[in-house]
């Protein structure tokens, strides 16, 4: 029984030390890692405010976009009442009244066909 409680000891370090061999480092130059990171902070760092500065420009466009639409729904329901106020009845008859036209209230007379013939060119 020794000896099996021996050679699983030996099967668990072989897998650690064949786990650890899988992984492998990478390792940069000294020379070549500092600058890598220092250029990779300044695109990032860059790319952030291009960014935050597109974005900001965007939200002052759509606030302008979006006060623009008040202004105009409020003209468009000024134009409605307007429109409503010249199409009444009341108004109609003011503007007939100062042209001097006459009402049609004493009735229509409508004239009648007395004979067959027919206008013709």
């Amino acid at each position: 029984m020794s000896k099996f409680l021996l050679l699983s000891k030996f099967n668990h370090k072989e897998k650690i030390q064949k786990s650890d061999s899988s992984k492998k480092k990478i390792k940069l130059p000294n020379k070549l890692a500092k600058p890598l990171i220092i250029g990779l902070v300044i695109v990032m760092g860059i790319s952030y405010l291009v960014l935050t500065n597109n974005v900001s420009t965007l939200g002052f466009e759509l606030r302008s976009l979006e006060d623009r639409v008040e202004q105009l729904q409020v003209d468009n329901e000024k134009m409605e009442i307007e429109a409503a106020q010249v199409k009444s009845l009341q108004n109609i008859e003011e503007k007939s009244k100062e042209l001097n036209l006459v009402s049609a209230s004493g009735g229509v007379k409508y004239l009648e066909k007395t004979g067959s013939e027919v206008a013709a060119k």
